[in-house]
């Protein structure tokens, strides 16, 4: 644990990571695999993906880091990580769902209510992404980490995915948060 200290500082774990150092790898790795875990158990992935999946996000990662110009902004390490992961794992489900010995035959045909549904749901996807945009951060962050990714409290809080280090103050962000939120969607909803 005394070697994983050496890289709180942000800049030592940028550097080191550029560089590829194991031991920072490993320190990443580390904080984000619980995360990772619940993501893939809410995506109806199987565990053993999960050494995979923090595999191929550390390369992407790593790859972003060595990029000129790099800079993360407010957004912390692993919060960008489990961004990198998101997509990952939705490779992962897509590959899954494409993936296997099926004929045409096979398949349940799709009622038109079923491609009505799927619209529907893309709109409101679209609506909430355009209101994201439009809350910024750190609300659009801590919004979705609590409602999208399902994660407690505790959780976001103990694995510093915010700015926030208590979990009263972390609700009550959100609640503030959520206020804002609500104004601008009456608010698009005004304008359609």
């Amino acid at each position: 644990m005394l070697l994983f200290n050496q890289f709180s500082k942000l800049d030592t774990l940028l550097t080191a990571l550029a560089a590829g150092d194991s031991k920072a790898i490993l320190y990443l790795q580390d904080k984000a695999t619980g995360l990772v875990k619940n993501i893939l158990l809410n995506r109806g992935l199987p565990d053993h993906l999960l050494y995979e999946v923090l595999n191929d996000s550390t390369v992407v990662f790593i790859k972003k880091v060595r990029e000129p110009g790099f800079i993360l902004n407010d957004t912390q390490p692993i919060t960008f990580f489990l961004g990198i992961a998101k997509y990952v794992i939705s490779n992962k489900t897509r590959t899954r769902q494409f993936s296997g010995n099926t004929t045409l035959d096979d398949q349940h045909h799709l009622s038109d209510h079923s491609v009505e549904q799927y619209y529907a749901q893309k709109e409101q996807r679209e609506v909430l992404s355009h209101l994201f945009t439009k809350i910024g951060e750190p609300c659009s962050s801590i919004i979705q980490l609590k409602y999208l990714e399902g994660l407690s409290d505790k959780e976001i809080v103990q694995g510093k995915l915010t700015i926030y280090k208590s979990e009263e103050s972390l609700r009550v962000k959100r609640s503030d948060c959520m206020k804002n939120l609500r104004t601008l969607a009456q608010a698009s909803k005004k304008i359609i």
